[in-house]
């Protein structure tokens, strides 16, 4: 299991390799971090924002939490359909379940139900 610190750096890392494609914005609690800061969860992260870009043109995406869902939402422009592909297998083995919807402003909305919550009210805003 990777540290909490290493989680961090790695998420500031993605959100810096991203830059000049797609704006990323990643605001996670820090009991999300606790909880969930692992490999796994830069892996997810990391597809989250690849999908977004890749099958939506996405110019911008928001990666939060609510409670122990990670919550991505995106202004891309691609299509909900059933037909899933690697990145579904990702999100599948290490949620307890994910969905992709449209939100009532036509933004992506992606959700990964993760575990029990656990809330202090600390975050990390990168």
């Amino acid at each position: 299991m990777a540290s909490q610190r290493n989680v961090e750096v790695q998420l500031e890392e993605l959100v810096n390799a991203w830059r000049g494609f797609i704006e990323v914005e990643i605001n996670l609690t820090r009991d999300f971090l606790d909880s969930f800061g692992t490999s796994s969860l830069v892996d997810l992260v990391q597809e989250l924002v690849l999908n977004a870009y890749r099958h939506g043109q996405a110019t911008r995406i928001a990666i939060s939490n609510q409670a122990s869902s990670l919550i991505a939402t995106d202004n891309g422009s691609a299509e909900i359909i059933d037909k899933q592909g690697m990145g579904s297998g990702l999100f599948e083995a290490h949620s307890n379940s994910w969905s992709i919807d449209k939100d009532n402003k036509g933004k992506t909305v992606v959700t990964l139900s993760m575990a029990e919550p656990m809330d202090r009210g600390f975050s990390l805003v990168l």
